[in-house]
């Protein structure tokens, strides 16, 4: 539906169809004409000439990812701070792949008892068993070097890190959906559709194997989508300091965690004798956010701010 398209699923899949073959038809003429500095804007733009309400619907869809939008300077590589983008670049690279790698080994770990005996299934992602919180700090450690490695401020990456990774994590979520894992309690279609804000498909996608469960990944979705908004609006006080986003979302995302996790199938909990590990780390994060956030405050005034352009340089952590 995003695309404009009918809620009919025929009419659906035809406009998908249509809009995806004129999509590639556009990449593929604008990179043979501006290479790699093409942009969404530019494919934006391209889809706005043709007078088809369906294309208009699918470009305003487009908006937020465009230079103007909400997303823009972040999916373009462009900053309002003195950082190149090769380094957020690389800086992704490395803290995507190690985050990746340390999600897997942070999993293994607390599931040691089988992957001692079965080495070489650690390997084995494709078959699941990712660990957001080993990702978190195996990422974090990676970007923490490479940052002092090129003398930028920890704290300001963070910051501008820190929402969009609360997207990325209420996107992943839905991969619960999809493969039908990782739900909450045993429900009823009823009492889900008395909440009113779970759609249909949800609802009744939530029933597996003729038992329907909590939607949890729904929460936890909509949890972060609400903590990138909140971390958006403090981003644009003036006298925000270095950290206190990074530190807002290490408070945001573990209280929902920590709530959420209580909720969750135990099957699904990793566990440290009779303690849910994500509980735990959640209450350490949380800890570290307002640490963060009070000893940031209490530096001397107008030093240190998320807003200054003048000092990305520095290296305050």
């Amino acid at each position: 539906y995003m695309m404009g398209a009918s809620k009919n699923i025929d009419h659906s899949e035809k406009h998908e169809k249509l809009i995806t073959s004129k999509l590639h038809e556009i990449v593929e003429r604008l990179y043979d004409e501006i290479g790699e500095k093409m942009e969404i804007t530019n494919i934006r733009d391209e889809i706005k000439t043709i007078e088809d309400q369906r294309f208009q619907d699918f470009a305003n869809q487009l908006r937020p990812f465009c230079r103007e939008g909400i997303y823009g300077k972040f999916f373009s590589g462009k900053c309002d701070f003195n950082i190149k983008k090769e380094f957020i670049t690389n800086l992704l690279f490395w803290a995507i792949n190690v985050g990746i790698m340390g999600a897997r080994l942070y999993y293994c770990m607390f599931n040691y008892e089988y992957y001692s005996k079965h080495l070489v299934e650690i390997l084995y992602v494709w078959e699941g068993g990712l660990a957001i919180h080993g990702g978190i700090i195996f990422g974090g450690i990676a970007s923490i070097i490479y940052c002092k490695k090129y003398g930028v401020s920890v704290y300001r990456m963070f910051d501008i890190i820190a929402p969009y990774l609360l997207i990325a994590q209420a996107l992943g979520r839905w991969g619960n959906f999809f493969n039908g894992e990782v739900y909450g309690s045993i429900t009823t279609i009823e009492h889900l559709q008395s909440l009113k804000f779970i759609p249909e498909f949800i609802i009744y996608g939530m029933n597996i194997n003729g038992v329907t469960y909590t939607p949890l990944f729904y929460y936890e979705s909509l949890w972060c989508l609400a903590g990138f908004v909140i971390l958006l609006l403090i981003r644009k006080f003036k006298y925000t300091r270095l950290g206190w986003q990074f530190g807002g979302y290490l408070i945001w995302y573990s209280v929902g965690r920590f709530i959420f996790e209580g909720m969750r199938d135990a099957k699904y909990n990793l566990m440290l004798g009779n303690v849910k590990i994500a509980q735990l780390v959640s209450i350490v994060f949380i800890i570290a956010g307002v640490i963060i956030i009070l000893l940031q405050a209490r530096k001397p005034k107008l030093t240190e701010m998320y807003n200054d352009t003048e000092k990305v340089e520095m290296v305050y952590f």
